[in-house]
């Protein structure tokens, strides 16, 4: 895990593919935004606060111009601080908390959602359910739990999993998903790296 405390080491993180996964990335640009808004902004009023965090905004959203979700985490935090801000008796400080609490509800959604994701998929495996998996799902790609590897821990609970194959061949990332798996491992089950 790497530390941030800066928007501009986030927007690195981004761009230099240390951070990975749609889900992943909508909750890093919102945190930068609000990386930014607590840590380095410092206005004097309102307005060039706001001013401040639409210029910051649009270097975030683009930091991966293709990332969906990146562009989708920093538009909704914006959002949260125009609500605030538009509020009778804003202050910069309450514009932060707002920024700060949308953050972990974005977060806090995600994790849900791939829960959710996870028990959906999960009725489908019974036991002795061998599963071949590509691509890291798991929770470094997401705020927690997983969405393809969702399915997979939430089965694996059930007692359906024997056995998970996976076969990530990009440089740095082929342990990734055995290693995720491993934190849920059991005696009975096995995991493979193809």
């Amino acid at each position: 895990f790497i530390d941030i405390t800066q928007w501009e080491r986030m927007v690195e993180a981004i761009k230099r593919l240390e951070i990975r996964g749609a889900p992943a990335l909508g909750i890093a640009g919102a945190g930068a935004l609000c990386l930014f808004a607590v840590n380095q902004c410092r206005p004097s009023c309102v307005n060039s606060f706001m001013d401040e965090l639409s210029n910051v905004s649009d270097a975030i959203a683009t930091a991966r111009p293709t990332a969906v979700n990146l562009s989708w985490g920093v538009r909704r935090a914006q959002n949260a601080a125009y609500l605030a801000a538009n509020k009778p008796m804003s202050t910069i400080d309450s514009i932060k908390q707002a920024l700060v609490q949308e953050v972990h509800t974005i977060r806090d959604e995600d994790e849900i959602a791939c829960r959710a994701i996870g028990s959906y998929g999960a009725t489908l495996f019974s036991y002795p359910s061998n599963v071949l998996t590509h691509c890291n799902a798991g929770s470094l790609a997401t705020a927690y739990y997983g969405t393809a590897l969702g399915v997979i821990y939430r089965a694996f609970t059930q007692g359906n999993i024997k056995c998970v194959y996976a076969d990530e061949t990009r440089p740095g990332r082929t342990r990734c998903t055995p290693y995720r798996l491993g934190t849920c491992s059991s005696r009975n089950t096995r995991y493979s790296h193809l």
